[in-house]
């Protein structure tokens, strides 16, 4: 889910800056707004999780009736990464082996790939800084200049 390179300017922004006419995008196709229903197999942290997330993306319109899969990959995610984190509170960021060697827990490893899931599929619901930068419409600004020129 991560993006490479600058993140795309929506057309808005291609509009306000100026370019080349003949590679405008076409305009989006209009979304349904709405909250998806809860997926019935996620556990209790992970509904705990997704009452608060639906309610906070449910508030800025940013949710759709289909985005309920994605969410509830993001919902599961958090409750796994949950859980590995309370494995690493209670035995530590390091374990012991059977030879007697210490070796890091393989939690920090799991909670560590989680929380790049989580942060990537929060980022394209517009909740990480850059996310919102994305998500965020473009207003349009008055062309001060071309109203001068043109009198």
């Amino acid at each position: 889910m991560a993006t490479r390179g600058k993140p795309a300017k929506s057309p808005a922004e291609k509009k306000l800056r100026g370019g080349r006419t003949d590679r405008q995008a076409k305009p989006a196709a209009p979304v349904e707004i709405g909250l998806p229903e809860c997926p019935d197999y996620l556990s209790f942290t992970a509904r705990l999780e997704w009452d608060a997330i639906t309610a906070e993306l449910g508030n800025r319109g940013m949710l759709s009736p289909h985005d309920g899969r994605l969410l509830g990959m993001y919902c599961d995610a958090f409750a796994r990464w949950r859980r590995a984190c309370e494995i690493l509170d209670q035995e530590g960021p390091v374990i012991e082996t059977d030879l007697g060697g210490v070796k890091a827990n393989p939690a920090a490893v799991v909670a560590d790939r989680i929380a790049r899931l989580m942060k990537d599929i929060l980022a394209e619901f517009g909740m990480t800084p850059a996310g919102r930068l994305r998500a965020r419409p473009v207003e349009e600004t008055k062309d001060q200049l071309g109203e001068f020129l043109a009198g």
